[in-house]
């Protein structure tokens, strides 16, 4: 590409890129809010700067050439950037405390790597966090009491934004041998928590007799168990850690998944607000 190319601004590369997507002018000049003739205009300046045909037409119908192929894909990554950077640049000085509502599952094991990310993005904003099951939680959330909440969700417990779903599997230590031709010996949640239902939903409709040897509001408690060769779990896969193996084709019932919601309260502050962004983004890549 000539080296003069670097002269071309963003409201150029913004337009062929909308062009491109839209694999329109006129579409492209109603989004963009110019006329198609300005559009036009625009397309054939960024050409001659480049020096090089960037779309191959056929009537009104157009393909990007191998040159606009490579101009596409960098002016796709610059406009991102830019994208980027004004809002780390509008959130950069956001103060304040934000209180994070969540069980503990998901506080040990899909949170950690999050929230260090957020703090050092914005060093300024506090953050606390309060770890219970998620039906305790979301009366806290109503009442004004969370900022944000990270629940699992169930028939009860709708809204939120699902950030990302979870397969429950069967769990057990790797270094000891549990008989899973008998009474199944199982470790759970409480009555009432929505894992524990479908559990005992799935052991039910394959008729397979069960034993529960120990119960847990925490995850650290399932852990205990399991580790200690006493009975075996139904966890989130993110709740694998080192010394659990899953006990896949193992003839054990299937289980389903489970959904992960992302909330935010009503009187949430900016620096809540612009987290629960943050959540939402990380845990759905």
């Amino acid at each position: 590409m000539p080296a003069h190319i670097d002269q071309v601004g963003l409201p150029l590369l913004r337009t062929f890129v909308t062009v491109a997507e839209l694999g329109s002018v006129t579409r492209a000049s109603l989004q963009l809010g110019r006329t198609q003739p300005a559009v036009s205009l625009q397309l054939k300046k960024l050409e001659e700067v480049a020096g090089s045909k960037l779309f191959s037409w056929s009537g009104r119908a157009f393909s990007l050439t191998k040159e606009g192929e490579l101009v596409f894909a960098y002016a796709h990554r610059m406009l991102a950037m830019t994208r980027e950077l004004s809002r780390q640049l509008a959130e950069a000085e956001l103060v304040g405390t934000v209180v994070i509502g969540v069980p503990d599952l998901y506080a040990q094991n899909l949170l950690p790597p999050v929230l260090e990310q957020f703090a050092r993005y914005h060093p300024t904003v506090k953050l606390e966090l309060r770890c219970q099951a998620s039906k305790d939680l979301f009366p806290g959330l109503v009442e004004g009491k969370l900022d944000i909440a990270l629940l699992t969700r169930r028939p009860d417990l709708r809204g939120g934004r699902l950030v990302r779903q979870e397969h429950l599997v069967w769990a057990a230590s790797s270094r000891h041998h549990l008989p899973l031709d008998g009474v199944l010996h199982v470790a759970m949640f409480p009555t009432g928590y929505h894992v524990r239902g479908l559990t005992e939903a799935a052991l039910k409709a394959a008729r397979r007799p069960y034993s529960v040897v120990a119960i847990s509001e925490s995850i650290t408690g399932l852990y205990a168990a399991l580790t200690a060769g006493l009975a075996l779990a139904a966890i989130p896969r993110c709740a694998m850690v080192a010394g659990l193996i899953e006990l896949a084709d193992a003839g054990l019932p299937p289980l389903p998944s489970i959904d992960v919601a992302a909330h935010l309260g009503q009187r949430a502050p900016k620096a809540a607000k612009v987290l629960h962004e943050f959540i939402c983004r990380r845990l759905r890549d």
